[in-house]
C-alpha cells in the first residue's frame, strides 16, 4: 500500500489501535456476519465521536468510512436487517434493530447507494414499518422515518405507491398525535420527518394520492401542531421547517400544476445533500474517490467522478484510480449487480 493510503487511518475506540478505512469497514462487516451487536454499538459510538470531533480529519474519516461501508457491505446490511427478527431473541429484537438501523441510515449517503437499496424495497419496507409501529423505543421511530424519507428522495413515485398501500399516512398521524402534548427536541425531530415524508408524497404522488392527503387526519393534525409551534416562545433547531413544509404540502395538494412543477425540478442528489447539510443532522456532506490510494474529496465544480460500471457504487476521480483500485482489491470486493432474490 502506498504512502497516501497509509495516511488514511481511523482510530478505533474498541481497541485503541489504528486501522485503515478498509480495515475498519471490513471489521464492521465481520461484526455483521457474526451478529455481534455489542461490537456494532461500539462502532456506532466511534462514528459519532468522529462526526462530532473538532478535528477536521476525524470528520473527513467519518464520511470516508460511511462511503466505503456502503460500497462494500450494503447487501450484507440489508440481509442482516431483514433477518434481524429471526436472529434475535424476543427481548432484544428492537434494541438489536435500533443498533442496525442507526448504522444503516447513516449509510444512505449517496443516490447510488439508495438506488441499490431500492432493489430490496419489498424486503426493506416491512422492516422500516415494523420499526415505526413499535412502541418500545421512540429513537427507533425517528431512525425509521429518516430512513424512509431518504429512500423516498430517490424512489419518488414508486415509493409513494408502496407507502400508500401500507397505510403510512395513518402511521404519520399516530406519530404526530402522540407527540402533540409535549414538544421537545426529539419529538420535534420526529414530527419534522413526518412532514418531510408528507411533503415528498404530495410532490410525487398521483392526483388520487394528493386528494387522500388533503383530507387525511395526518395533514389536519400537522396543521394543529404548527399552530402550537407558532405560539411557542422557546426556540427549537429548524423550528420553522415544519411550518414551511405544512405550507408547501397545503399548496401542492390544492394545486395540481404546482405539484407537477415541483416533481420536475426535484433532483435526488441535491435533495439528499440538503438532507445532510441543512436538515436535522447538521453535517457537512462529503464525497471522495473510492481508491484507497487517493481518497480525493469531490468539490463542487470539479469534473464528475466516474462510477464502477459493475456495481455502480464505487466512484473515481480518474481512470487511473479506477484501474488501480480494480487491480488491487475492487475486482474481488465489487458487489456487482444485486441478486433479485437474496434471501
Amino acid at each position: 500500500m502506498d504512502s497516501q493510503a497509509k495516511g488514511v487511518k481511523v482510530e478505533s475506540s474498541m481497541t485503541g489501535s489504528i486501522h485503515t478505512i478498509e480495515d475498519f469497514v471490513m471489521r464492521i462487516v465481520k461484526h455483521l456476519k457474526d451478529l455481534d451487536y455489542q461490537s456494532l454499538l461500539y462502532v456506532q459510538e466511534t462514528l459519532q465521536k468522529m462526526k462530532n470531533s473538532v478535528k477536521s480529519k476525524h470528520e473527513l474519516n467519518y464520511w470516508k468510512v460511511l462511503q466505503c461501508l456502503g460500497e462494500l457491505s450494503i447487501d450484507r446490511f440489508v440481509r442482516t436487517l431483514v433477518l434481524n427478527e429471526r436472529a434475535s431473541c424476543k427481548c432484544h429484537t428492537y434494541s438489536n434493530l435500533f443498533c442496525l438501523m442507526q448504522l444503516f441510515v447513516q449509510m444512505q449517503v449517496s443516490v447510488a447507494v439508495i438506488k441499490r437499496l431500492l432493489w430490496y424495497k419489498e424486503q426493506l419496507i416491512p422492516v422500516f414499518l415494523k420499526a415505526l409501529r413499535q412502541k418500545e423505543d421512540p429513537a427507533l421511530v425517528r431512525e425509521s422515518l429518516m430512513g424512509m424519507y431518504r429512500l423516498l428522495i430517490v424512489g419518488r413515485g414508486e415509493l409513494v405507491e408502496i407507502f400508500m398501500n401500507n397505510q403510512l399516512l395513518m402511521d404519520l398521524h399516530a406519530q404526530i398525535k402522540c407527540r402533540f402534548s409535549s414538544i421537545g427536541i426529539h419529538s420535534f425531530q420526529t414530527v419534522t420527518y413526518c412532514s418531510e415524508l408528507m411533503h415528498a408524497m404530495a410532490v410525487h404522488g398521483t392526483p388520487k394520492t394528493r386528494r387522500i392527503l388533503k383530507n387525511s387526519p395526518a395533514l389536519r393534525i400537522m396543521k394543529d401542531y404548527c399552530k402550537k409551534l407558532q405560539m411557542m416562545k422557546n426556540e427549537l433547531p429548524n423550528r420553522y421547517k415544519v411550518l414551511d413544509n405544512y405550507e408547501f404540502i397545503n399548496d401542492i395538494v390544492t394545486d395540481e400544476y404546482k405539484a407537477e412543477k415541483m416533481a420536475q425540478i426535484w433532483k435526488p442528489k441535491e435533495k439528499l445533500k440538503e438532507e445532510f447539510e441543512k436538515g436535522i443532522e447538521y453535517a457537512n456532506y462529503m464525497v471522495f474517490c473510492s481508491s484507497p490510494a487517493c481518497r480525493k474529496q469531490y468539490i463542487d465544480g470539479m469534473a464528475h467522478f466516474r462510477y464502477c460500471g459493475a456495481c455502480r457504487l464505487s466512484r473515481y476521480c480518474s481512470e487511473s484510480c479506477q484501474k488501480d483500485h480494480w487491480r488491487k482489491s475492487h475486482k474481488t470486493s465489487c458487489l456487482q449487480n444485486p441478486e433479485e432474490e437474496p434471501f
